[in-house]
């Protein structure tokens, strides 16, 4: 087994621990690995149906959904993992490891999103520093990837501003009607036409990364 498999399966049978811990803007950060609390499930909920835009899908959101969706397809599925966001003790927002493939050892970083509510000007481009650095270093990957769509600036500026990350290649997109809501997929497009909108695939690159990582106070806990 892989040290990434290994890794994550230790993490989530630890249950929500500090995993990375940073000190920042004077106050504390921390990243621990999502529970299915009644307080969690009803934010994570939350959020997502606050930035359903920066999403591939929409569909009728609920707690219920949620907690189903933590329970199945995040804490029993080996090869991903979401991480809850604390600020000074805090929940305030999460990001994911997802659809690792072990012959290239290689993960995509997924579903990373604040509390549009919540400010603190630097969070997400400090965390983007140290958790990738975290995810090359203690989890030893090889490959970093990531989705965004073209259009959300936001993301795609915390990504400029952490350094490593370049565009790899943009897809056209179409959304597709659903009984649920709707999905954007992948278009062939037509001579001089235009999509409705675009996914830029991005990569990290460890050695960009570290050039651009500067001073920053923060530990990694040892996975027992």
């Amino acid at each position: 087994m892989s040290i990434f498999l290994t890794k994550i399966s230790k993490i989530k049978k630890n249950g929500p621990t500090d995993i990375i811990k940073i000190d920042f803007g004077g106050k504390k950060i921390s990243l621990k690995v999502v529970d299915d609390s009644d307080e969690t499930i009803s934010l994570l909920t939350e959020w997502r149906k606050k930035s359903r835009r920066m999403f591939a899908t929409n569909f009728r959101m609920s707690n219920s959904r949620t907690k189903k969706w933590i329970q199945q397809n995040i804490l029993k599925n080996p090869n991903c993992i979401l991480f809850i966001i604390y600020v000074d003790d805090r929940k305030v927002g999460n990001l994911a490891l997802d659809l690792y493939d072990e012959k290239f050892n290689s993960i995509e970083l997924d579903n990373y999103m604040k509390d549009p509510n919540y400010n603190f000007p630097g969070l997400m481009t400090i965390l983007d520093k140290v958790f990738l650095k975290w995810v090359f270093e203690e989890l030893k990957i090889s490959r970093i990837t990531t989705k965004i769509f073209s259009d959300n600036y936001k993301m795609l500026n915390v990504h400029i501003q952490c350094g490593g990350w370049s565009i790899t290649n943009i897809i056209p997109l179409k959304m597709i009607k659903t009984t649920d809501g709707w999905i954007w997929k992948k278009t062939k497009l037509q001579s001089n036409k235009f999509a409705e909108r675009y996914m830029n695939e991005l990569e990290v690159k460890y050695d960009k990364l570290m050039k651009s990582f500067g001073k920053i106070d923060y530990d990694f806990v040892k996975v027992e």
